[in-house]
């Protein structure tokens, strides 16, 4: 059954939504992060300016979010980053993914970005063809490296 997409409502996210958001990362993003380290990032994260996390609500509670940040480097001009965006699967396709990036988008043209950019593993086909569907160029294939510190 499709959800009405006119029911679904866009809204800054908040502490009370840490479980939902601890949930959409593992249960659609593959992220094992406990309750208690989400609600420890996010109580961070809201308090900073260059942060900006949206969240989707239908049916009471929460379905997606987007996640994006500041992206200042010295070779361009300020561009805003995603960092990431979830939806449950029962709510996929019906416009959900693409208002938040619009939210997104938005912030990135109030706050005179150039640009939003955002980076996605090679094995997420799906997630790559909406991306294109909502105007997102794939420019070039990367390494990412990491350290444990």
């Amino acid at each position: 059954m499709r959800k009405d997409e006119h029911a679904v409502q866009l809204r800054k996210a908040r502490m009370a939504d840490a479980a939902a958001i601890q949930k959409l990362n593992e249960e659609v993003l593959g992220y094992a992060c406990s309750l208690e380290d989400t609600r420890r990032q996010l109580a961070c994260l809201l308090e900073m300016k260059q942060h900006c996390i949206m969240v989707a609500v239908a049916e009471h509670r929460v379905i997606g979010y987007v996640h994006a940040q500041d992206y200042e480097l010295l070779y361009s001009l300020p561009m805003k980053d995603i960092l990431g965006i979830a939806v449950h699967p029962a709510f996929q396709q019906q416009g959900v993914g693409s208002s938040l990036l619009h939210c997104i988008e938005r912030w990135a043209r109030d706050t005179n970005a150039c640009m939003v950019r955002l980076v996605s593993g090679e094995q997420r086909k799906q997630a790559h063809a909406f991306y294109e569907r909502n105007g997102y160029v794939c420019e070039k294939r990367q390494m990412n490296f990491k350290k444990n510190i």
